[in-house]
């Protein structure tokens, strides 16, 4: 049964049963899915075995987190610390996004904060701007968010600062897409895969020397240890 971007129509409820109908096909056995996407978080989930092409020909088959990260490394993603944008849209340019980083292109310190510089050129007066960063993975499922509080915009060049605090990150490639809004449901500019940054950390003390899971750190929130009466 091949099944070539599916998901890539339809509604969520949709999505939900064409997901539902190959895996009850692959559990039945006797059968084969090749199932075709660009969505990578669907093809991590949904399969086991990944074959990537390149001009109508197998490059290399293997297990799907192999193919998808040799996919991404290879074929997608280049990092960088400064990328030149200059687009101009609705009287309102952009013109780059830079990031703080080691000294090494498009890497960053995840235990010390991200600064994130957005440049912009306003031609005219805007009643409410505000700059947007979405921070995805590789698969292009959003982590989460960072918006500029909305304000009058004037007449002139500007630069955007966006602090993200150290030690909310993880040592993972980030893809970032970028938005101006104006005054609410306005989109002035909606640039996708703007740049990819990678956390990088430094000499880390203690037992666990390995990797964190996650898409962030594992945060330090407020915990509490109380005896139960018995």
């Amino acid at each position: 049964l091949v099944i070539d971007e599916v998901l890539a129509v339809g509604d969520a409820e949709f999505q939900k049963k064409a997901i539902g109908k190959m895996q009850d096909i692959s559990r039945q056995g006797g059968r084969t899915v090749l199932f075709v996407s660009h969505n990578l978080l669907a093809v991590r989930s949904l399969c086991k075995t990944g074959i990537l092409m390149q001009n109508g020909k197998i490059v290399k088959k293997g297990v799907i987190d192999e193919i998808v990260d040799l996919y991404l490394s290879e074929y997608n993603l280049s990092k960088s610390s400064n990328v030149s944008i200059e687009s101009e849209s609705n009287d309102f340019i952009v013109h780059s996004i830079s990031i703080s980083n080691n000294g090494l292109e498009g890497e960053f310190y995840i235990n010390e904060d991200l600064i994130i510089d957005v440049e912009i050129t306003s031609l005219k007066e805007f009643a409410a701007i505000n700059i947007n960063v979405f921070f995805n993975t590789n698969e292009e499922a959003c982590i989460f968010a960072s918006c500029s509080p909305a304000e009058k915009q004037g007449k002139g060049r500007f630069v955007y600062t966006c602090t993200i605090p150290k030690n909310t990150l993880n040592d993972i490639i980030y893809n970032i897409d970028l938005m101006v809004v104006e005054a609410g449901p306005k989109i002035l500019h909606n640039i996708k895969n703007v740049i990819a940054i990678e956390g990088n950390e430094k000499i880390r003390e203690g037992a666990w020397l390995d990797k964190f899971p996650g898409l962030i750190r594992p945060q330090y929130f407020k915990w509490t240890k109380s005896i139960k009466d018995e």
